[in-house]
């Protein structure tokens, strides 16, 4: 992906945030991109709840008829449910949703995303994220990490259609 100035677009898909109540995140237009990573971060201070993670897919940035992905096209996922500094990531089975660990500490999720993955035939070209709630003491943030397929100066924006 090269240097993250120069090279991949970086989007805040979620703010830090409480996950007291479910969080959907911003959507982007994958149009002009040859891949897309979610990197959701959650830092658990309990172990009530496994939060669950919804890749989504829109024919709009607004979200407009969002749509979970097809188990056709299952999706790459990297997972990290560290309790402590551990950085390993662990490939998931191909999925359209993927739960983390219930364990507190601090876990990382990595999801890859295709363009050609998507509903193309029918307009769905933007992505989105949703994660699942579980206690007020639970911080969820993510960022979209998009490969994108023209160089920067010459790119259309991925917030509008």
């Amino acid at each position: 992906m090269g240097n993250p100035i120069e090279g991949p677009r970086l989007i805040t898909a979620i703010s830090p945030i409480s996950l007291f109540s479910s969080r959907t995140g911003l959507y982007v237009s994958l149009k002009n991109t040859n891949k897309a990573y979610c990197v959701i971060q959650i830092s658990k201070l309990n172990t009530q709840a496994a939060p669950t993670i919804y890749p989504f897919q829109a024919t709009a940035v607004a979200g407009t008829g969002a749509k979970v992905f097809s188990t056709a096209n299952p999706l790459d996922c990297w997972l990290s449910n560290a309790v402590s500094s551990d950085d390993t990531l662990t490939k998931q089975t191909a999925g359209a949703n993927f739960a983390t660990a219930a364990s507190s500490g601090t876990q990382q999720c990595i999801i890859a995303i295709e363009p050609g993955s998507m509903d193309l035939a029918n307009g769905f070209d933007c992505l989105g994220i949703q994660i699942s709630a579980t206690t007020s003491s639970d911080i969820v943030s993510a960022q979209y990490w998009l490969d994108m397929r023209y160089a920067e100066s010459d790119t259309p924006t991925v917030l509008a259609d």
